[in-house]
């Protein structure tokens, strides 16, 4: 939200309503991710990415990369504008459940 606000954009904070989207400026759309390093993988759940294919160019990913939270303060975000149109980039991956039956 704070990176967001510095380039003169107005966030919304959506993250607890379940939408595919952290943030909304606008019509824009915001998934942010976090990481520790480079190496650790992004995944983006089966809403997010319904949400990334459905706006498109209005849904942007941003990947703030930090060791520590202090360092997360002063990090500039990878921004993955568009990631639905370059699926081969993403590799899907199948998780299962299994559920009691009672």
């Amino acid at each position: 939200m704070e990176w967001l606000r510095k380039q003169g954009r107005r966030p919304v904070n959506e993250s607890h309503l379940n939408k595919g989207w952290d943030i909304a400026c606008g019509d824009d759309k915001f998934e942010v991710k976090g990481r520790k390093s480079k190496g650790t993988a992004i995944r983006l759940s089966q809403n997010e990415w319904a949400a990334a294919e459905r706006f498109r160019k209005r849904y942007t990913v941003l990947v703030f990369t930090a060791v520590t939270k202090n360092k997360l303060h002063q990090a500039m975000p990878k921004q993955i504008a568009d990631p639905a149109s370059n699926p081969e980039s993403w590799q899907p991956r199948v998780v299962y459940e299994y559920i009691l039956v009672e």
